[in-house]
């Protein structure tokens, strides 16, 4: 197992790593737990119905991971899979790309995901040399939004009825972080 990063939070030891297909099992349970608030904030949800989406799912993150198109880590906390953080839409041209993450409801609110992401984001501007990351979110997804604000993210823009939720338009966020000068 390829481990990117690791670090302590309490007692609690987080590895960021490579995906890995023996991971499929536990982000499925995982999806399945959370599959109501998950569904609200991922479009994807839906569409993983058994552990073999999962893991065809990560097979397919591999393969696009191979071909520099996508970034994606599976968040480990005390060597159990407990969500994911990636960086999509990569644009090497124009030197920048979008951030995502989710993590089981178990583990929220402890500065995983808020270090994870600080830890992406070095990766993505020291060593990808990306000149910016953007963060798309609901505009109701307080948790996405506080994490933007709380890693100094600016809101760039909030596009109005840009995605739908059970027929109804929401409004996205758009806040970005550019390369620390």
């Amino acid at each position: 197992m390829f481990t990117f990063q690791k670090f302590v939070i309490d007692h609690y030891k987080v590895q960021l790593v490579m995906p890995e297909n023996s991971h499929a099992a536990e982000l499925f349970r995982i999806i399945n737990q959370d599959r109501e608030t998950l569904s609200r904030w991922m479009p994807w949800t839906p569409n993983i119905k058994t552990v073999e989406d999962e893991a065809q799912f990560l097979n397919y993150a591999r393969l696009k991971m191979a071909k520099q198109k996508l970034f994606m880590l599976t968040i480990l906390v005390n060597n159990t899979p407990v969500g994911m953080i990636d960086l999509h839409n990569i644009d090497r041209k124009n030197k920048r790309a979008e951030l995502g993450y989710w993590l089981s409801s178990n583990y929220q609110g402890l500065g995983i995901i808020s270090s994870s992401v600080n830890l992406v984001l070095d990766y993505a501007f020291e060593k990808l040399n990306f000149h910016k990351i953007i963060l798309q979110s609901d505009s109701e997804n307080g948790k996405s939004i506080a994490v933007a604000h709380r890693l100094n993210f600016t809101l760039e823009a909030i596009l109005k009825d840009q995605i739908t939720y059970n027929d109804d338009f929401k409004d996205l966020n758009i806040f970005v972080k550019f390369q620390p000068k």
